[in-house]
């Protein structure tokens, strides 16, 4: 018997559903979590990037303080602070904070502190980026802006000059 996926009912052959991310199966032991894990990002990196969002956004977590930290170290490659506004990266981002959150939600010890500190520096960083690059949008929008008006009020000078000039 062929098993599917509960959540999109796509046919499933390993842990991880290749087309929306969840897991397929109950995980018995930390093993098969660490194994879920690499299928998990083994399957995201091969999709197209609309499909890697979508993963990331509503993919499995692992509930291990070991699983989520393995997970977050897997997406500090994909939070680009070069192109913070990029969907991909800011998918992985917002699947690095719910990690963060996981993880601060658990019992405390000395890996887990150092693991939320390094991925909310890295998630600081990113937000900083982002907000230059609102700025500099921000900045753009109204430069162009101040120039149509400028532009508009040259021409309708212009005509003016003009009819009062017959």
């Amino acid at each position: 018997m062929e098993q599917t996926c509960n959540r999109c009912g796509a046919p499933t052959t390993g842990l991880v559903c290749e087309y929306c991310g969840v897991l397929t199966m109950t995980l018995e032991n930390p093993a098969d979590e660490k194994k879920a894990i690499d299928e998990f990002h083994e399957i995201m990196l091969t999709k197209d990037h609309k499909t890697q969002v979508n993963m990331l956004k509503n993919g499995f977590l692992p509930t291990s303080v070991e699983g989520l930290i393995e997970a977050g170290v897997r997406c500090i490659p994909l939070v680009d602070i070069n192109r913070p506004s990029n969907q991909v990266v800011r998918s992985a981002t917002a699947r690095l904070q719910a990690i963060v959150t996981k993880i601060k939600l658990m019992p405390d010890f000395g890996q887990k502190r150092q693991a939320v500190a390094e991925f909310s520096d890295l998630l600081e960083r990113h937000r900083l980026a982002d907000t230059q690059q609102d700025k500099s949008i921000s900045r753009f929008l109204v430069g162009f802006g101040l120039l149509f008006l400028l532009c508009g009020g040259g021409f309708i000078w212009g005509v003016f000059q003009w009819i009062t000039s017959l």
